[in-house]
């Protein structure tokens, strides 16, 4: 098949699944690499003032990508911090609610939990486990704000109540144990540009997830899917993650012409037949919704600080693009 038919049945598919306009660029060099997305002044979310000559649009160029976008940084250890103080005073994890200070310098807080939780296997096989949560902080009485935190658990069969049946330790600012999803979320907290860094495992430990925001679970009725963003700091440019129950990602990336937003909005959620945005939550930075399908939610991304990028699914892919790594560009006028 020649190429420009190949380009005509392309361009077909992704105007048939997209509410928005949809052209393709003329180059040849960059068939199936590029396409052009046009936003209508009137489907965004707050008042437009657009940069275009008619008005009318703003024009997004949409590449698909081989490369990653985001580099992570590595998770902050607080271990060998730990190590130490416990060594010099000799603590000990009693599960016993203390507060002490310590050596004149630090104050050492422990505080203890109980869960009730039910883990699910790959084979859909249920166990019910207790499970008991220690916290430990040592934070300094000298440089006040500073603090390391080291959360140990136990998981305890129901028959056997003496013995642990394993223990996880995290060394970070928070957990949170999630009875009904059978999760752990761990954060350690940013300072001031810094975002702050959220990973979800599994009861078993086994790393799930990485983001800087908010974490939205969907579940649907073929699968689940893990939405969130991905970033360093606060003024840079983002990346959209979706994963889905598989652990396959999709990637999309904002470039910096289009980053310009208000502090702390990030995206958000539109849900279908719901007039409202789902916004988050930061007490809980796990969010799940039950849904029909990943196509009925849109992500809306608020920029410069008057409109609003909105990302559509079909196919329960981004843009309609069955591609792992895409990258959304302001094309500037039409």
């Amino acid at each position: 098949m020649k190429i420009y038919q190949l380009s005509f049945v392309f361009l077909v598919l992704l105007t048939a699944s997209c509410t928005k306009t949809v052209t393709e660029t003329v180059t040849k060099t960059v068939v199936e690499k590029e396409i052009v997305y046009l936003q209508k002044k009137n489907d965004t979310l707050l008042k437009v003032n657009l940069p275009t000559n008619d008005r009318d649009f703003y024009q997004f160029r949409i590449l698909k990508n081989d490369t990653i976008f985001y580099a992570g940084k590595d998770t902050i250890s607080r271990k060998p911090s730990f190590d130490k103080l416990d060594s010099i005073y000799n603590i000990k994890a009693t599960f016993e609610n203390i507060k002490v200070s310590i050596g004149g310098y630090y104050e050492y807080i422990q505080k203890a939990a109980i869960h009730n939780v039910t883990k699910t296997n790959d084979a859909g096989l249920k166990f019910d486990y207790i499970v008991k949560k220690l916290t430990q902080v040592y934070r300094d009485s000298v440089a006040s704000g500073i603090a390391r935190t080291k959360h140990h658990l136990q998981f305890f069969r129901p028959t056997n109540t003496s013995k642990p049946a394993y223990e996880l330790n995290f060394y970070t600012d928070a957990l949170q144990v999630y009875e009904d999803e059978s999760l752990l979320l761990t954060t350690i907290f940013g300072c001031c540009t810094s975002l702050p860094e959220y990973e979800l495992f599994d009861l078993r430990g086994n790393f799930i997830f990485k983001s800087n925001n908010l974490i939205k679970r969907i579940k649907t009725e073929y699968g689940s899917f893990l939405i969130s963003l991905l970033k360093n700091q606060v003024f840079d440019a983002m990346t959209i993650v979706i994963q889905d129950k598989h652990k396959e990602k999709q990637y999309v990336s904002l470039s910096h012409e289009i980053h310009n937003y208000y502090f702390g909005q990030n995206f958000q959620l539109k849900i279908k037949n719901n007039k409202k945005t789902e916004k988050g939550d930061y007490d809980k930075p796990l969010e799940s919704y039950h849904l029909k399908s990943l196509d009925d939610i849109e992500i809306w991304i608020p920029f410069g600080n008057k409109d609003t990028l909105k990302i559509p699914f079909k196919n329960e892919k981004a843009f309609g693009i069955d591609y792992p790594q895409i990258k959304v560009m302001l094309n500037g006028k039409k």
